[in-house]
């Protein structure tokens, strides 16, 4: 069978067992991540072409997801909640953020915390692989500490997070810390390999975390059957898609976070595996990986009220919520303790 004949397979199963008419844009994404998987040549060509379609410049993008995008938004909105339950009654809280980025999310932590009236010190510890973000955090936050009604510190710390070294870590935490909690929005994915993961939850088990939370997109991208992996792929996409279609954003702006999200598309259908770093899982992994670092999931049914919002419905289990879109699990906030 020629490469043409094969792409048009592996669309037409994707097509007929969703049963819907597929976005444009996605089919383009779809068949050009394909293309690369199955040719030898021009390569080098594909992924050029593919990365200039970006429109927009990121940093537009990462504003739209930070504050217009619902599917972030909710789930930042549910760890928000997580950790003002753990900080209620407490004086002194220690957060590690693994992959705290530009601080979007961060910021909103601290400022909710100031509704709590009896935290006096937060201790704030953000680990990041990209320099100019923590830079740009660090003035973030520097800016956002006269705001506060506590004494709030501050350490960057410049790593990837699954090379962190956990007793200089362990150093920055105040001895008069009554909480410490954990969180790493978007992040944990990027580790490639499974001993990485589960040692880096090793790490974080030895200083005794109240709560770690994490959000991760909810497909299984990790299988090794390449059909079963193109397929999982076209049908969480195909749900993000349909879900950015539905806001209300100009067109250009659509298509500029269509092209963000293809980035992610791209890695689990074109590339081999060892060049892989776009590793979805699904929640259900994420706990086992949890539990077997001695870590037992939250129950937060008992801790939250989590309400159907913006087109996404929620689905509560043990340990984690599920947000749905249509019919489709798209994003998981897992939550151990």
């Amino acid at each position: 069978m020629d490469i043409e004949s094969t792409i048009e397979e592996h669309l037409s199963r994707c097509i007929n067992s969703l049963k819907i008419t597929p976005d444009e844009q996605l089919l383009a994404d779809v068949r050009k991540a394909l293309t690369h998987k199955f040719s030898e040549g021009n390569k080098e060509e594909i992924t050029n072409t593919y990365l200039k379609e970006l429109e927009i410049p990121q940093i537009v993008l990462f504003d739209i997801l930070a504050n217009r995008f619902p599917l972030v938004l909710r789930a930042q909105d549910i760890v928000n909640d997580l950790f003002l339950y753990e900080a209620n009654g407490m004086k002194s809280i220690c957060i590690i953020d693994l992959g705290i980025g530009r601080g979007i999310q961060i910021a909103r932590i601290l400022r909710h915390l100031s509704n709590v009236n009896t935290i006096k010190e937060v201790t704030l510890i953000g680990i990041d692989i990209i320099k100019p973000a923590l830079e740009f955090t660090l003035n973030t936050i520097t800016n956002l500490k006269d705001q506060l009604n506590y004494t709030l510190d501050f350490y960057p710390i410049h790593s990837q997070v699954e090379s962190i070294d956990i007793e200089s870590l362990k150093a920055l935490i105040p001895s008069n810390c009554e909480k410490i909690v954990v969180n790493a929005s978007l992040t944990l994915h990027h580790i490639q390999q499974d001993e990485e993961r589960l040692n880096l939850l090793h790490k974080l088990k030895s200083i005794n975390p109240s709560l770690i939370t994490l959000i991760e997109p909810n497909a299984d991208c990790t299988t090794d059957d390449f059909d079963q992996r193109v397929f999982n792929t076209f049908e969480h996409f195909s749900a993000v898609y349909r879900l950015i279609n539905s806001l209300d954003l100009e067109e250009v702006e659509k298509k500029g976070l269509k092209q963000f999200f293809a980035t992610d598309l791209f890695d689990p259908i074109a590339l081999p595996n060892s060049h892989r770093f776009e590793k979805y899982n699904r929640c259900e992994a994420w706990i086992k990986y949890a539990k077997t670092c001695g870590f037992k999931e939250v129950d937060i049914k008992k801790r939250l009220l989590v309400q159907e919002h913006n087109k996404l419905k929620p689905e509560i289990n043990l340990g984690y919520v599920n947000l749905k879109f249509e019919e489709t699990d798209l994003l998981g906030i897992i939550a151990v303790c």
